[in-house]
């Protein structure tokens, strides 16, 4: 079933970005702005209609200096052939929303449903970026159905947030804690925003990098001088934005473990025994390289314990049980859900409520929204949902068999909502990451419908008082 969604579902997704009536259907591109929609219909021109391609000079008289300095034409010529490739026809059937620079467009094509978003260069109107992603006309019960197939585990939440709680709207998979990955951060992040609150800590004040709490999956702090002082603020910008995970354990590090394992149960986590010891990136990788006797040995200790084994690493020595040098294998099959940091969908919604009630409630954790909001290209599908949605984001964590998509959003009239989707198990490729993308696309396009918590609500009355489906069900194997 997975793969005959994915089939039927999934079109090309690139990094970029005069047409017939077929083209265009519902939108009409008298409503948009001349710009708009003079590049609409060339667009939709060169996908459908020209051969060859546009020639370099008609290029530059399309597209912005900002896209060419980073796709010269060579390469903007093989996406758009691409494109007429894989979509044509390609026909407009609706405007999904617009802010002027921004419109994004529900279409048809060969591969499907799809959304188009075209971004255009505020002062030349030319095109900074087409984007074309696929597009899920479900409604909330069709994603309540789809996404329990995609992995062994799976939960997905929608949520109002009301004074940094949250409350379902609908959702599917129980409050199992599941594996998040670097979704974990968001309670890093809470420890560093509850450190300033209480005066041991400023976004200035200065850590200095150590190659002993270096992680070798991070992104750039692991090549960072050993010694170099970096205020917490830029760490707190790595992690939450470019993932890094050298820049996490630093915080960690910094902050002591205990403090963040008090910032799990500050944000409401239900079981929050599930990440004490709290785990650095670099320890849980160390773990997770041990072989299975070896993991239940660690497991089998008391937490005391555990904090002692975990302090005695250093980047030299495995620092096994014993004192001598641990075995290392492959990471044993089924630890997923026994070493790492573990949340439900219910509990990083929480998180995310907490910490924009935090950041609302204190003026020295007003950098809080803008680390969560660092623009990034998972935020794609919703640029063009400025107008409904004043503030936009969040943070992801994933690895081969783990994904965690988290979204907060506050929307044009001043009510926060939340869309979680956790999945454990199973792999993921491209084409399937794209239709989480859609997932998420698509649960923004429910939320902009929710009603007053007073009212009706069009999101599935039978679901409205919480996530009532079967956590067993998110169990099921493909």
């Amino acid at each position: 079933m997975r793969g005959l969604l994915i089939g039927a579902l999934l079109t090309l997704v690139a990094g970029l970005g005069g047409c017939t009536d077929a083209s265009v259907r519902d939108a009409d591109p008298g409503a948009l702005t001349p710009a708009m929609g003079e590049q609409l219909r060339w667009t939709l021109d060169v996908i459908n209609h020209r051969r060859p391609l546009p020639d370099d000079a008609e290029l530059d008289d399309h597209f912005s200096t900002y896209l060419l300095e980073r796709s010269p034409h060579g390469a903007t010529q093989r996406l758009l052939r691409g494109y007429a490739k894989r979509l044509a026809p390609l026909t407009i059937d609706r405007v999904l929303g617009s802010d002027g620079a921004k419109t994004s467009f529900v279409a048809d094509s060969r591969q499907g449903r799809v959304r188009v978003l075209l971004d255009l260069d505020g002062e030349s109107g030319r095109l900074r970026g087409i984007f074309i992603d696929p597009y899920l006309d479900r409604s909330i019960e069709g994603l309540v159905e789809l996404v329990p197939t995609l992995a062994p585990r799976a939960q997905l939440l929608l949520a109002e947030v009301v004074d940094g709680r949250c409350q379902p709207l609908a959702g599917v998979g129980g409050d199992e804690p599941l594996a998040i990955a670097e979704a974990s951060r968001l309670y890093v992040l809470h420890a560093v925003a509850d450190a300033i609150v209480d005066g041991d800590l400023r976004w200035d004040t200065p850590l200095t990098i150590r190659d002993a709490w270096k992680d070798a999956a991070s992104s750039t702090m692991a090549d960072a001088t050993d010694g170099e002082a970096l205020s917490i603020r830029a760490f707190a910008e790595a992690m939450m934005w470019r993932g890094d995970t050298t820049a996490a354990d630093h915080l960690i590090r910094a902050l002591g473990r205990e403090r963040v394992e008090a910032a799990v149960r500050a944000a409401g986590t239900r079981e929050p025994e599930r990440d004490v010891p709290y785990l650095t990136s670099r320890e849980a990788h160390h773990l997770q390289a041990l072989d299975r006797a070896e993991v239940d040995r660690y497991l089998a200790l008391e937490v005391d314990a555990r904090r002692r084994y975990l302090e005695a690493l250093s980047p030299e020595d495995a620092g096994d049980l014993d004192g001598v040098a641990a075995p290392v294998g492959s990471t044993p099959e089924g630890d997923l859900d026994r070493i790492g940091a573990f949340a439900s969908a219910r509990d990083v919604c929480d998180a995310l409520g907490s910490l924009q009630r935090r950041a609302e409630g204190h003026p020295e954790l007003a950098p809080i929204l803008e680390l969560l909001g660092e623009p990034g290209p998972q935020y794609r599908p919703f640029l063009a949902r400025r107008p409904v949605w004043g503030w936009i984001g969040g943070t992801d964590g994933a690895t081969d068999d783990i994904h965690s998509h988290a979204r907060l959003l506050r929307r044009e009239d001043g009510r926060w909502f939340a869309a979680i989707l956790a999945l454990n198990g199973g792999s993921f490729d491209a084409d399937e990451r794209r239709l989480l993308q859609a997932i998420e696309a698509r649960l923004v396009d429910l939320l902009d419908e929710a009603p007053d918590a007073a009212t009706a609500t069009p999101l599935g009355s039978e679901l409205k008082s919480g996530i009532l489906a079967d956590a067993g069900a998110s169990r099921r194997r493909r």
